[in-house]
């Protein structure tokens, strides 16, 4: 991955251009699947939780779990993790985490320090600061949903999930969500627009 160079004056033109070149690579490997559907409910949340800096909502369709958000604005889901929710609440998290990396700038954040990383910030701390943005990003997250009555402990069946397909690999990368333990006698929320959705999805 190639980063601002201290002598780059413009590294907010640097994480467009990479952002373009990884979103590329993306499409070239995994087909765009055109959701009407899936966007219609992904704008709808962002103008609730008002992500002013998404651009568009796509679903990829991918044999794993993931989702992103690049630089230029555009979020990424794969059919594979979309395949896992059940409910609003637990789409809107997902997205709701992706959106929190825009619009806490952690692209331009990463660029920066990779660009000027001063004495006592070797590279070997960027690990650190990535964990930092993830778990800023569940707060931020967290936080928006909260204030829209949505219901962040529903989260714990998608982990649970994703820790049988992944190996807890998922869960692992999101310190910041605090979720009590996962159990059996919690109830999950069923909402009919997710599931014919998903059953849109190829297989």
């Amino acid at each position: 991955m190639v980063w601002a160079k201290k002598d780059d004056p413009d590294p907010q033109k640097l994480i467009l251009e990479l952002a373009d070149s990884v979103e590329k690579q993306l499409l070239n490997q995994y087909p765009l699947m055109h959701s009407v559907e899936f966007e219609s409910l992904c704008f709808g949340l962002a103008a609730e939780l008002k992500a002013a800096k998404l651009r568009t909502c796509r679903l990829i369709h991918a044999p794993f779990d993931n989702a992103y958000a690049l630089a230029n604005g555009n979020v990424y889901v794969t059919t594979s993790l979309l395949k896992k929710i059940r409910n609003l609440h637990q789409l809107g998290h997902i997205l709701a985490h992706e959106w929190a990396h825009l619009e806490l700038r952690h692209h331009l954040k990463l660029a920066l320090k990779y660009q000027n990383p001063g004495v006592f910030f070797p590279k070997s701390k960027i690990k650190k600061m990535r964990k930092k943005h993830e778990r800023e990003a569940d707060t931020w997250a967290n936080e928006k949903l909260h204030e829209k009555g949505y219901r962040i402990d529903q989260m714990i069946f998608v982990f649970a999930r994703l820790q049988d397909a992944n190996d807890g690999i998922f869960r692992a990368e999101h310190p910041g969500l605090n979720l009590p333990q996962y159990k059996k006698n919690r109830t999950e929320e069923i909402h009919p627009a997710i599931l014919e959705l998903i059953k849109t999805l190829p297989p």
